[in-house]
């Protein structure tokens, strides 16, 4: 963790509702401004770095609270509208580098969903093939699917032996999922 001067000389801005409670910095670290006296030989009031929470997908998220109540709050999010502005019309934040825990301002940007989802493709860190969550087939299976179907075995057959239904199938066949094989 960086040290406290270190921490003074980054660029810090209110989080839009909690002005005058918490501040974001360009790199990312989210304080409260609630002081805290960390050193008992010398007391020097400082303010209290949030640790950031994974919030079971791989975004940072910490726990605000104004008055009784707290909310989690994405930190990436926070960093962009404090230093970029609220997010334009039909934009979402993305992570340029594709690593979920980098909040620098460096690496963030507003887009769109279709700018996201390519950013997505380009760094591998979509939610397609064997990393959706609901996969029931892996690579080798499409690829078998589509090489018997094409050599004329039905849809019907390859679903019972896959334990599928006839559409699940036929999706993949017309390339409707898994189409990036």
């Amino acid at each position: 963790m960086a040290d406290y001067d270190s921490i003074q000389r980054e660029d810090w801005r209110s989080v839009e509702g909690y002005d005058g409670l918490y501040e974001v910095s360009e790199n990312g670290s989210v304080r409260s401004l609630r002081f805290r006296n960390r050193n008992i030989d010398a007391p020097r009031l400082v303010p209290l770095i949030l640790k950031g929470i994974d919030s079971g997908n791989g975004y940072l998220r910490v726990a605000l609270q104004a008055g009784n109540v707290s909310r989690l709050r994405s930190i990436h999010r926070i960093v962009l509208i404090a230093f970029r502005g609220p997010a334009p019309a039909g934009c979402e934040a993305m992570h340029l580098d594709g690593t979920r825990t980098n909040n620098r301002l460096s690496n963030l940007a507003w887009g769109t969903r279709k700018e996201n989802h390519s950013h997505k493709i380009q760094h591998g860190t979509t939610q397609r093939g064997i990393r959706q969550w609901r996969a029931r087939f892996t690579e080798k299976d499409v690829l078998e699917i589509r090489a018997a179907v094409s050599a004329g075995v039905r849809q019907t057959d390859l679903a019972d032996e896959f334990g599928v239904t006839k559409s699940a199938i036929h999706a993949i066949v017309a390339r409707k999922s898994w189409a990036h094989l």
